[in-house]
C-alpha cells in the first residue's frame, strides 16, 4: 500500500512541474513566436507591422537583407532615428545602445528560399554572445519561406552592442521588403 500511495505523490509530483513547464513554454512561445504560411504573412490584413509608442521608439528599420547559411541582418531604411540612444557601426549590422536601462526588441522577418528538412534559426547577440535564439526545421513541402517575429526585453549597460545573426542548414535569404521585414527598437527605462 505504501508503494501506491508512494507512486500517486510522484505522479502529482510529476504533473504539477509539467504543467509549469508548459506555463513557461507558453509564455516563450507567446513573446518569441512565428507564424507560418500565407495567413501570416504581415501587411495582408492592412496592418504596416510592429505597433510601438511614438515617445519611446528608439529606431525603426523597415527593410533588413541578408543571404547565406550564416549571415548578419543588414538594417536598413531607417524611419525612426533618435541617435541620442544608440548608434549603428559595421556596415549596418550593430546596434550600439548609449543609454543604458531596458529596451524592447522587435522583430520580423521572413526567410525566403528555405529548403524542406533543414534547421534555420535567427539568433539575437550581445557583445558577440547568444542571448535568444529563434530555431525551427522547415519540413513543409512546398513552402520556401517561414516568417519569424520576435519580441524581447534586454537590459543594457551602456555602449553595449547587439546584432542580429542569421543561419541556416542551406542558402536562404531574408526578403527586404518593408512589409515583410522590421525592427523596432524601444527604450523601455530604467530599473
Amino acid at each position: 500500500m505504501k508503494n501506491g500511495k508512494g507512486m500517486v505523490a510522484l505522479s502529482v509530483i510529476s504533473l504539477l512541474i509539467g504543467a509549469s513547464g508548459l506555463g513557461i513554454g507558453l509564455y516563450t512561445y507567446k513573446n518569441f513566436s512565428t507564424v507560418q504560411g500565407p495567413q501570416g504573412l504581415p501587411g495582408e490584413d492592412g496592418t504596416d507591422g510592429i505597433d510601438g509608442t511614438l515617445d519611446n521608439l528608439v529606431a525603426v528599420w523597415n527593410q533588413l537583407s541578408g543571404s547565406g547559411t550564416d549571415f548578419n541582418l543588414t538594417l536598413l531604411a531607417i524611419e525612426c532615428n533618435r541617435s541620442e540612444y544608440f548608434e549603428l557601426t559595421d556596415t549596418y549590422t550593430k546596434i550600439h545602445l548609449i543609454e543604458e536601462g531596458w529596451y524592447r526588441f522587435s522583430l520580423k522577418c521572413l526567410f525566403t528560399n528555405i529548403n524542406p528538412g533543414n534547421n534555420y534559426s535567427c539568433s539575437l547577440y550581445r557583445n558577440d554572445e547568444r542571448i535568444e535564439r529563434f530555431w525551427f526545421s522547415e519540413t513543409l513541402t512546398g513552402t520556401s519561406y517561414h516568417m519569424c517575429n520576435g519580441i524581447i526585453y534586454i537590459y543594457s549597460f551602456p555602449y553595449e552592442h547587439f546584432n542580429i545573426r542569421a543561419s541556416g542548414g542551406a542558402f536562404f535569404s531574408i526578403l527586404g521588403q518593408a512589409e515583410y521585414n522590421q525592427l523596432v527598437v524601444e527604450y523601455v527605462g530604467e530599473a
